[in-house]
């Protein structure tokens, strides 16, 4: 509360009727907090760069191909605009609208090949098959609700 008192403008009403609202909020706070988990960004090979696919790709699904471009550290797109760097394709002289737009906006277009020089995928071991690790974090409220 004395903290509160501090701030200009802000008497013994206001810092009461804040700390009650922070109260009356805690609980559902912590009742979202216990089910939502917000992933870590993921920082590698593909840190600052974007992605978007057209047509279909030997090696994966256009899923799978998502998800690994942001396990290392990219942003996988569904569509072509500004602001978008590679456009991945099988087929760089299709006429198809992504290619036309990405041609348009002077976006990089680039085979399944050379996106898998760029991040290269892992060789399979035996355990390729187990889970992949959780890589999520639990969101800390101790500093906002006093916790």
């Amino acid at each position: 509360m004395d903290d509160l008192l501090k701030l200009p403008k802000v008497g013994e009403t206001k810092a009461t009727a804040i700390l009650e609202g922070i109260e009356e909020i805690d609980s559902i706070a912590q009742d979202v907090l216990r089910v939502v988990k917000i992933k870590a960004k993921a920082v590698g090979l593909l840190t600052g760069k974007s992605f978007c696919v057209t047509g279909s790709l030997s090696a994966m699904g256009r899923k799978e191909f998502q998800d690994y471009v942001e396990e290392l550290g990219g942003t996988a797109k569904s569509s072509v605009g500004a602001g978008l760097g590679y456009l991945v394709t099988n087929d760089p002289d299709s006429g198809s609208s992504k290619n036309q737009k990405a041609q348009k906006l002077g976006v990089q277009i680039i085979t399944e090949e050379e996106f898998f020089k760029m991040a290269p995928m892992p060789e399979k071991s035996a355990d390729a098959g187990e889970a992949v690790k959780d890589n999520s974090v639990q969101i800390v409220t101790e500093s906002l609700f006093g916790g």
